[in-house]
């Protein structure tokens, strides 16, 4: 009788990440070096190891399994930081399967939640006998078990992966929610836990009334400004505490095609260099007005004249 023998993972090394072989033998083990993060595949199957080769799905994972740590992290510490829930949520609407993340952008995501799960609990980076409450979750654990478990797990990530999305622009628009950041460290805690169907039951049913209350701080209208143009006549902008007229800027017109989306761009490009609001409506006014004396198809794309009127007609602001 001829013994039935598994291919035989590669051996074990100082320095290399091990993910412990897989009862699946079409599941890909990623590991690697941790100082310079040079992968290596291990394909159970073919009981074969591939260097220089990244698998982006089994990356993916192991950035789950570091939000899951992160969400064991969050869901006991007593107080949690607003930039800890940045950080979660920007991971999770980054791993969603819709997104477009390469291998780096994901390294640097999961060394970006590690960073951050140290900063919620410390002494687990320095502990001598980690007990592994705050450990990465290994995600071979979901592909694994059983078909009922599996789905429900599944498809609570997929629903996190959907309000993630929701919440990341809820956090742009300045109205963040504690109610929806404390649930995806409750949801991706439980992802981590081994729990029967009735209790992951609703946790998935939760995500969906979360993704309909980001859907209604969505909607509640203005959080920081209304900025409204007025053609030649110039800007108004309101805010919660003031309302402010720009004048236009006089110019001779030639063809007014452009003119709108150029104020919008410089507006947007001005913010990005964190310019004050009142600082940026001025510099894309000046954008808009340099478009006005020249053809709609001329893309008024010189920075160098836009800036020379800016200081002209705005000398209090400096570039």
């Amino acid at each position: 009788m001829v013994e039935n023998k598994s291919p035989k993972a590669p051996k074990k090394s100082a320095g290399f990440r091990w993910f412990g072989p897989t009862q699946n033998p079409l599941v890909v083990i990623p590991y690697g070096c941790r100082s310079c993060r040079k992968p290596y595949t291990y394909n159970h199957k073919r009981g074969t190891m591939d260097t220089n080769t990244f698998n982006t799905t089994a990356l993916q994972d192991e950035l789950t399994g570091a939000l899951v740590g992160l969400a064991r992290a969050a869901d006991t510490a007593p107080a949690v930081s607003d930039a800890t829930w940045q950080v979660m949520i920007e991971a999770l609407a980054a791993n969603s399967p819709a997104a477009a993340c390469n291998e780096a952008e994901i390294l640097s995501l999961i060394d970006r939640v590690h960073a951050e799960k140290f900063k919620v609990v410390p002494d687990c980076a320095i502990c001598a006998s980690p007990c592994g409450r705050t450990a990465d979750y290994n995600m071979a654990n979901i592909w694994n078990a059983p078909e009922d478990i599996r789905s429900l797990k599944v498809l609570i990530l997929l629903g996190v992966h959907g309000l993630a999305g929701y919440a990341h622009r809820v956090l742009a628009l300045g109205v963040p929610d504690d109610e929806v950041n404390r649930f995806f460290a409750e949801a991706l805690a439980t992802i981590g836990e081994e729990l029967s169907p009735e209790y992951l039951q609703p946790t998935l049913l939760k995500t969906g009334e979360m993704v309909c209350k980001c859907k209604v701080l969505l909607d509640k209208g203005v959080r920081e400004a209304v900025i409204i143009t007025l053609g030649e006549k110039g800007t108004v902008l309101v805010t919660h505490k003031e309302k402010r007229y720009f004048p236009g800027i006089p110019m001779k017109t030639v063809d007014t095609g452009g003119a709108g989306d150029t104020f919008a761009g410089a507006l947007l490009a001005s913010l990005a260099q964190d310019w004050s609001l009142e600082k940026s409506v001025c510099y894309a006014q000046c954008a808009s007005a340099i478009c006005v004396p020249r053809p709609s198809d001329y893309a008024a794309t010189e920075k160098e004249p836009i800036d020379a009127l800016f200081k002209k007609t705005y000398p209090q602001y400096s570039l």
